[in-house]
Formats: C-alpha cells, structure tokens, sequence
C-alpha cells in the first residue's frame, strides 16, 4: 500500500471513530435519530402514537434492537408505551414532550456546532469534501459489491 492509500485508510477509520453523543447531553446519537423518526412518523401519519411494528420497518432493524432502543427512551422518560386498545398485540408508543424537548434542545446544539465546524472550515472545503466524500463512497460501496459478488470477503 503507498502512503497515500494507507493515509485514506486511517482517515476512514478517523471518520468512522467521530461521535454526536458528547454533543448532546441526555441522548446518545441512536436515541436522538430514533425520536426524530419517531416524531417525524406521527407527523406523517397525524397520529400520537406508532406502532412498534411500523417503527421496525421504518427503521429497518430487528424488532428486539427496536426494543432495546425503546426501553432506553422509556427509561429516561422521552416515550411511553402501551398495548393497543383494538389489537392487543400491537404496542403503540407515545412521544412524550420531555422527549419532544429533547429532541428540540439536541437540534439546536447540534445545528450550532455544525455552523461552528463550517466556520472553521469554510464554505469552499465542505464543499470540496462533500463531493469527495460522495465520490469516495461510491467507489468503496462498488468496491464492496464486487467483493462479495467474488465471495472474497472473509
């Protein structure tokens, strides 16, 4: 590998490693992209409530991580849950305000730091780095098909 190559490598990895989760206190990033999903859910549906089952597909994760995930947000209080009053097999969940508030405090800090970091940065490199990274992406994602479709993968 040259130097060039193995610089890409550890950047990828650097990127990979960087984490929302000091930025927001009370959330860690998983919780706070689940109660935007979730409050974007019950705007598109105008309902107050999900069910679980429609938060699964939505999320494309399997239903004990949806669990796990929800237990956390209960925990902490930002949503309620309880059984369907027609179809007891179905659980509707709730988004409380206090996870409203959250949610509303963690978008204003994360929209601040992303303002501090473009100011750091300038308008000219994000953009130079967005169509970088958009390029770089497609060639590892194409990369990896081909891989798997030679069976290379380990």
């Amino acid at each position: 590998m040259t130097a060039t190559e193995l610089d890409l490598t550890e950047t990828i990895k650097l990127l990979h490693s960087i984490s929302i989760n000091p930025v927001i206190k009370g959330l860690n990033s998983n919780e706070y992209l689940s109660l935007k999903i979730l409050i974007s859910m019950t705007k598109s549906k105008q309902k107050n409530s999900i069910h679980v089952s429609d938060i699964t597909k939505k999320m494309n994760i399997a239903a004990p991580s949806v669990t796990k995930l929800l237990n956390g947000l209960e925990l902490k209080g930002y949503i309620t849950r309880k059984n369907d009053s027609i179809n007891r097999r179905n659980i509707d969940v709730f988004i409380t305000e206090k996870g409203i508030d959250v949610k509303n405090q963690a978008d204003v800090v994360l929209s601040n730091f992303i303002a501090n970091v473009y100011k750091r940065v300038g308008r000219e490199n994000i953009e130079q780095f967005l169509k970088l990274s958009k390029l770089i992406s497609t060639a590892i994602s194409d990369e990896i098909v081909a891989l798997q479709n030679k069976e290379m993968i380990l």
